[in-house]
């Protein structure tokens, strides 16, 4: 698809590559480990004709870069999210998030940081995991030790996404596995996600110390497409989710793994946009 390009700085001295297509109603797609705004190719011409899409990548992602010599913190990227909302001067838009992605979107409502109309989240999860159905974490989020793996890991960490991430690894498309192994090749996009998973460990010992940092109930509408065969998440957290987040659906996709937006894109799409239907029906507060 063509693109419109933007170039957002931020408060702090990041500076966002943001790309958009479509018209209608505002989505703010945010990709997840180890991607950056090609995450939603598949999913992103089923959806401009009724959706006005802008896709940023994550600060240390793609082409983004974070402030110079700071490490990525996750807190920020919620802060990105209002930097790119008012920058393009969306009114309410829908945040849609998949994995990393949708911890930032969750994390940007849950501290009010600026409008939102509603969260579409893909296999995600906030501020809880467990180790049991995500054996990764336990390594990652060793400060020194998942430093190393992810640094020495390289490309290597894109294939074992798209490997394990995929029910069908024949899904995957070849030139997306590609060009992740190249994003993980890049010492900054090793960093920044060397950086999101440390601070994901330093954020779970803190809570388990201080349960009143635990997040609150948030009220708005939402949709999990969730990916049954994910190998990174428990599915036992869309129970947490939609604790978390009273007004959400869930929508299993039992043929589809860690990225059922890529896996099964038509079908997303179309969850997707009967979900902006039901949307548009309902009062906004």
């Amino acid at each position: 698809m063509d693109y419109l390009t933007h170039s957002i700085a931020t408060a702090d001295g990041a500076r966002l590559a943001v790309r958009e297509c479509g018209a209608g109603t505002p989505i703010l797609a945010l990709h997840g480990i180890p991607e950056d705004h090609t995450s939603f190719a598949r999913l992103a011409p089923l959806l401009a004709h009724r959706a006005r899409l802008i896709l940023p990548d994550l600060r240390g992602f793609g082409d983004s870069a974070p402030p110079d010599g700071l490490s990525v913190d996750p807190s920020a990227l919620a802060k990105d999210i209002g930097a790119v909302v008012e920058a393009l001067e969306l009114r309410d838009p829908i945040l849609l998030g998949h994995d990393l992605g949708g911890y930032a979107a969750i994390d940007y409502v849950q501290r009010r940081l600026g409008p939102a109309r509603a969260l579409l989240l893909l296999n995600t999860t906030y501020k809880k995991v467990y180790l049991s159905g995500s054996p990764h974490m336990l390594f990652f989020c060793l400060p020194l030790l998942g430093r190393a793996l992810i640094h020495l890991a390289g490309p290597r960490l894109a294939d074992f996404a798209f490997r394990m991430g995929f029910a069908d690894p024949a899904k995957a498309d070849p030139a997306q596995l590609q060009h992740c192994r190249e994003l993980c090749q890049s010492s900054s996009q090793a960093r920044a996600i060397a950086d999101c998973y440390a601070a994901f460990g330093k954020s779970a010992v803190t809570k388990r110390w201080h349960p009143e940092l635990k997040p609150r109930p948030v009220d708005i509408p939402g949709l999990l497409l969730w990916g049954e065969r994910d190998f990174f998440l428990d599915a036992r957290l869309q129970g947490w989710l939609g604790r978390l987040l009273p007004g959400l659906r869930i929508v299993p996709f039992a043929a589809a793994g860690h990225f059922p937006h890529q896996e099964a894109p038509e079908a997303v799409a179309a969850t997707i946009l009967e979900f902006l239907e039901h949307l548009a029906a309902l009062p906004y507060r």
